[in-house]
């Protein structure tokens, strides 16, 4: 069977030719997959399947999946409403019990389940169903932790674990589905650039320890700001801050590190909805600052030493993350003052 995935979720199933077939692998399409919304990663968000018969892709079957909290697909019927298969399953994704019929590779999680080695695609990396650990480390380093194998902090009834991430992708209701996975792979993106920083890492690991999930709201009107009454970071991941004398720009990356500062911060006890030029000055000198430092890139001596902000700074990945592309106006570079942060929000 060839699969084919967009933005790291299943769409296709083809069955493979023989090696002395006439026909292409293009005419051996056997499953569509349609998908909703879900939990993000696409958990839960298998909405039915199309199963194609022979050559003809025409009058498909199909089969709706039905999902239960965690998104384990533990159901599954046809166009009639009729029940075509049922499992239970235990805290990892093992299956003691199935009836019934179900052809599609969707089990634990709403996964890929590799049915002979045991394995689901989480998609970042495979897990082993049985002993319920990752075979590969975490791409975010130790920001989840000292295991880089364990899942969910082997609290699977309750949690599961789309990204990897401590961190979770708001969607704002005009969004679609392939905007959201844009913006789970441009923070991921993000992710992996920052763990090439060990304060970084440590910020990321201290986030994770408090038990709280900090939603990240994307936005394309260099709008970054931490607002604490529902532990929300609004980013651009498009836009970053010019700093110093000489029209360097800072990554977005690292505005959204210094957003988590303040995140970082609020699980200290410390108020945000206040929040002062002192404060956001520690959060410079304490994560800014040396997370800069140790990725190459510019810096601030003060929260106000914003020279101009860039919405070209852009990301394509973390190899590439910085993008000095200045915003011109009559030949000069756009100048602005930083904003006064509004109660329960603190920002840039």
């Amino acid at each position: 069977m060839f699969c084919v995935f967009d933005g790291g979720l299943s769409i296709q199933e083809y069955e493979v030719p023989a090696p002395d077939s006439q026909y292409l692998i293009t005419d051996n399409l056997r499953t569509e997959f349609v998908r909703g919304e879900g939990m993000g990663g696409g958990v839960g968000g298998m909405v039915y399947s199309l199963k194609h018969q022979g050559s003809s892709i025409e009058n498909p079957a199909i089969i709706c999946s039905h999902a239960n909290h965690r998104g384990d697909v533990i159901a599954r019927s046809n166009a009639s409403g009729s029940l075509t298969s049922f499992a239970l399953y235990e805290a990892y994704g093992t299956r003691p019990y199935e009836w019934g019929d179900d052809p599609d590779r969707q089990k634990a999680n709403t996964k890929e389940e590799e049915k002979d080695l045991g394995l689901l695609n989480e998609r970042m990396r495979f897990r082993d169903l049985e002993t319920g650990v990752f075979l590969t480390r975490d791409p975010i380093g130790y920001a989840d932790g000292p295991n880089v194998y364990c899942y969910v902090h082997s609290n699977p009834i309750t949690q599961f674990d789309p990204l990897g991430l401590e961190l979770a992708v708001a969607m704002s209701p005009a969004e679609t589905v392939d905007e959201y996975i844009a913006n789970c792979d441009v923070l991921l993106a993000a992710i992996e650039y920052l763990e090439q920083s060990g304060v970084a890492l440590e910020l990321l690991g201290d986030i994770a320890e408090w038990g709280e999930t900090v939603s990240i709201s994307f936005n394309d009107s260099d709008d970054n700001r931490y607002i604490d009454a529902d532990n929300t970071i609004k980013w651009d991941s498009n836009s970053g801050l010019g700093v110093g004398e000489n029209g360097d720009v800072q990554s977005a990356a690292l505005g959204l590190a210094h957003e988590l500062g303040h995140a970082a911060k609020d699980k200290a006890g410390i108020d945000q909805s206040a929040a002062d030029v002192v404060l956001e000055n520690e959060i410079i000198a304490e994560y800014e600052t040396p997370i800069a430092n140790e990725l190459g890139e510019p810096t601030r001596e003060h929260y106000s030493d914003i020279n101009w902000e860039s919405p070209d700074n852009t990301m394509p990945d973390s190899t590439t993350f910085i993008n000095n592309t200045e915003t011109e106006s009559n030949g000069e570079a756009e100048k602005e003052s930083p904003s006064v942060p509004d109660d329960d929000e603190t920002g840039d």
